[in-house]
């Protein structure tokens, strides 16, 4: 109902085969379920979070610029995409994303809310490092690459389902 009444031109949504997450994963196939239901074409960004296989995903200091994902699957088709979107951020809005990731309590290396020591985090997986970067990258698809990447992310999942089962 919500995408009826905004009818919005750009969703941004995390990449369901990039991400490792299952949240991420399956409410972008949510989402993709409910685009295939309308009768609009609109541009839609992915992006992720977790990459697969790389935890580390951006690598570098946080002032340095965030480049691509590694893709070790040998099938950029499976990727459905219509081109790369990088997307500058102001100073100011990176530390507004900064500020923003702070107060998800779960990212912070202690919880002043029960007084828990700190928590050594690896440098590498640091939310703090990985975030608030220069710019933003996205993989740009339409409705017609959505259609794609979810029925390859079905095949996929169905696939993990059946090796997990032997």
């Amino acid at each position: 109902l919500e995408l009826e009444t905004v009818r919005p031109e750009i969703i941004v949504t995390p990449h369901p085969v990039l991400d490792r997450h299952d949240d991420h994963k399956f409410t972008t196939i949510a989402l993709f379920e409910a685009l295939f239901k309308r009768d609009q074409e609109c541009t839609i960004y992915l992006y992720t979070n977790h990459a697969v296989g790389n935890e580390e995903f951006p690598l570098g200091p946080r002032n340095g610029m965030m480049g691509l994902p590694a893709w070790a699957k040998g099938d950029d088709d499976m990727l459905h995409l219509t081109g790369l979107y990088s997307h500058p951020l102001t100073t100011e809005e990176q530390n507004q994303k900064l500020v923003a990731l702070e107060s998800m309590h779960d990212l912070r290396p202690f919880d002043l809310r029960d007084g828990s020591p700190p928590v050594e985090i690896p440098p590498l997986y640091d939310y703090f490092r990985r975030a608030g970067r220069p710019n933003e990258v996205f993989f740009v698809t339409t409705v017609d690459g959505a259609e794609r990447i979810y029925e390859d992310f079905l095949a996929i999942y169905e696939e993990n389902i059946r090796d997990s089962n032997c």
